[in-house]
């Protein structure tokens, strides 16, 4: 069964406003009528009517000249129908009358909310809409393509594109496309939910020899057929984000020797990363976009100089290893994204990278300096270096032409900044991250230029000063604001006031003079009874802190479905039992604070093998009893760890020797840099907390 979307398939151009360059041609009459009986099947909600100027009034009659309407300036048929444009989608049914403009070669119905009917393609119209070279149902989510067999009736077609149409009943879209388009040029089935398939792909009729553009992101497909794609020789741009493809790529990639862009983000490539670039050499001179986001690459960075092209490298959360390249020198280059790597060593001298204006190296091993070379990437937007293990000081110097800069993450590095308090930064950022870098004791002064921050997170800074008033002006798009873990002191304002719609805002563990500010009425409240166990829902969820509450029980077990919370922080409540085991799969956890409750039980192996990331660990006050793990010597980032306040017993392993690796202490400014509580052996029964 095929939908009625399939029986008006036609187009070749692009929209105009219809008007034809011949004054005595006017459409033809019944493909007028052919267009008005479409009208009646659609709703048009737009303020002005989209399709007002379709009608039967005299100044009406040429519909040539109507919205989104094009015709052949000689002979008057209808050619193109565009309606992808509309302020507010189009909706409704589309009518079989289409079939009766059997000279359109152009149809665009995409972004708009068409249904359809199921039907059967009527033999005796078949004929009429091979003409069509251009078809686009982009985004209309309430279609469905069936099994895609009409494709047959449509061998002009040079555009495709389909991508949000339901397609997954289309089993054969493969042979399908390729055995029935020889002259296709342009293909997009993004999220169209293609199944996978279990076999090889078998050999196509048509080598799509012709096809430049390829996207088939975020549907179920497997390395079944990626051989074929290799053989597409005037392949440019190739699309295969969000799949199911595993392990290597073929040697027929490097046939590929026009391909300028190549996304594979967000499957599970294994093969080693030099042996991937190998199979792209024919390519090496063209390409200039690569995406493998989202992979298992192994193997250190490779020398990427012969890819001369590159604008776009991202390689993040991968597998990679080892330091930069000696040679690491890509003047085009414009965004590089390494995050969420294991890659060491120092920063690579980038003054030859001009270009860039991505610079995304967090997450990784990388030591040593930060050098000034840095301010000079006078394009950079985007610069995050965090979650390393940098150290040294900040000057001004590092920052001196980066005017373009709207997003700065230098956050949980041993990074000490020394500005002068008249410094007025060259930039107005959108979002600045310094957690964890040493800003104080004085209040950053140059904090007052940044006029329209969203995010601010200054926690852990060391900083001792009285607020000025000055800082609380925030900008009206504030959405986020952390200064915990400072010492930081002075009167809150009231933010209800200062706010349309209330941010994320984080004072803890300061020594504020003030109560906290009035929150909106519906938050004043004290939370009590139980934690509910329905947190499934939520899997994007990346913060919870219901602190300082009457909240009881037990830890619901559905906690640990939040794959992505970043920080549960739960202190200073009247919480009981043994943590879930569950609460493991949370494994991007920074901060775990369960303070101040009556949990009990073992502290668990698990909280070190599974907790990587973790910077604050706080179990004090409550009842756990037993052993200290081994385990908990894993935790390589941590900053903050308090076991105090319970009822262990035993010697702290000797692995939380390597604990004091993480404390420093700048001897010329007598102040500690990076700092830990860590629940120190008291004879007997109970660790007392000690600030190193």
């Amino acid at each position: 069964m095929l939908i009625v979307f399939v029986l008006t398939l036609l187009a070749c151009n692009k929209h105009s406003s219809g008007l034809t360059s011949n004054p005595k041609i006017s459409c033809i009459e019944s493909e007028r009528q052919a267009l008005l009986k479409f009208k009646d099947t659609v709703i048009d909600d737009n303020d002005d009517g989209v399709l007002s100027s379709w009608g039967s009034e005299p100044d009406k009659t040429d519909c040539c000249k109507w919205w989104g309407v094009k015709c052949n300036n000689h002979t008057g048929h209808v050619t193109m129908l565009d309606l992808s444009t509309s302020s507010v989608p189009l909706s409704g049914k589309i009518s079989p009358s289409l079939l009766e403009l059997q000279h359109l070669k152009y149809l665009d119905l995409s972004w708009n909310n068409f249904s359809a009917n199921y039907s059967p393609i009527p033999n005796h119209l078949v004929g009429n809409v091979s003409s069509l070279q251009y078809l686009s149902l982009r985004e209309n989510l309430f279609l469905s393509g069936g099994n895609l067999e009409w494709l047959s009736y449509f061998p002009l077609l040079r555009h495709l594109d389909l991508s949000w149409v339901e397609l997954s009943q289309a089993t054969n879209w493969f042979e399908l496309v390729g055995n029935n388009l020889p002259l296709l040029e342009n293909l997009s089935l993004s999220d169209c939910g293609l199944p996978n398939r279990a076999s090889p792909a078998p050999p196509l009729n048509s080598s799509l020899s012709l096809i430049t553009f390829i996207d088939l992101s975020a549907n179920f497909l497997s390395s079944s057929i990626l051989d074929a794609f290799g053989k597409m020789i005037s392949l440019v741009h190739l699309d295969l984000g969000s799949n199911e493809f595993a392990g290597s790529i073929p040697k027929s990639f490097n046939n590929l020797s026009s391909l300028q862009s190549l996304d594979m983000s967000g499957n599970n490539l294994t093969e080693l990363l030099d042996k991937f670039l190998d199979k792209l050499s024919g390519s090496e001179k063209s390409l200039q976009i690569l995406n493998l986001e989202e992979n298992q690459l192994r193997g250190a960075l490779p020398d990427f100089t012969r890819f001369s092209s590159l604008r776009e490298l991202d390689l993040s959360n991968n597998q990679l290893t080892g330091p930069f390249p000696t040679s690491f020198q890509l003047p085009n280059l414009g965004a590089l994204n390494l995050h969420g790597n294991r890659i060491s060593g120092t920063l690579p001298d980038l003054t030859m990278s001009q270009s860039l204006t991505v610079l995304d190296l967090g997450d990784n091993s990388l030591n040593g300096t930060i050098n000034k070379s840095v301010g000079q990437l006078f394009r950079l937007e985007h610069l995050d270096i965090s979650w390393n293990s940098f150290e040294g000081v900040i000057f001004e110097a590092h920052f001196s032409n980066l005017s373009s800069l709207k997003f700065l993450d230098f956050s949980f590095n041993s990074l000490v900044f020394n500005i002068n308090s008249n410094w007025i930064p060259p930039f107005q950022v959108d979002a600045i991250r310094l957690a964890s870098c040493k800003l104080g004791p004085n209040f950053p002064k140059w904090l007052r230029n940044q006029n329209n921050c969203s995010e601010l997170d200054i926690s852990g800074a060391g900083i001792s000063d009285v607020v000025p008033n000055w800082f609380w002006d925030r900008p009206p798009n504030l959405v986020y604001l952390n200064l915990s873990y400072n010492q930081m002191k002075g009167l809150v304002p009231d933010f209800s006031m200062k706010f349309s719609s209330y941010p994320s805002i984080d004072l803890s563990s300061n020594r504020f003079e003030s109560q906290i500010p009035r929150l909106p009425s519906e938050l004043i409240n004290q939370l009590s009874g139980r934690i509910p166990d329905c947190w499934e829902p939520f899997q994007e969820l990346n913060i919870i802190n219901l602190a300082n509450n009457t909240l009881s029980g037990e830890l619901p077990s559905s906690l640990g479905s939040l794959s992505q919370l970043g920080a549960l922080q739960l202190r200073d409540n009247n919480l009981s039992g043994e943590l879930p085991e569950s609460l493991k799969n949370c494994s991007k956890l920074i901060i775990l604070d369960l303070g101040g409750n009556r949990f009990t039980g073992n502290i668990q192996p698990w909280i070190g093998t599974h907790f990587a990331k973790l910077i604050i660990l706080s179990l004090r006050s409550n009842k756990f009893y037993g052993d200290v793990p081994v385990a908990i010597g894993q935790l390589n980032n941590i900053h903050i760890l308090d076991f105090s306040q319970n009822d262990l017993s035993g010697n702290l392993p000797r692995c939380f020797d390597n604990f004091s690796a993480l404390v420093h202490r700048d001897d010329r400014m007598g102040e500690t840099i990076r700092f830990n509580y860590i629940g120190g052996y008291h004879s007997g029964s109970n660790f007392d907390t000690y600030l190193m």
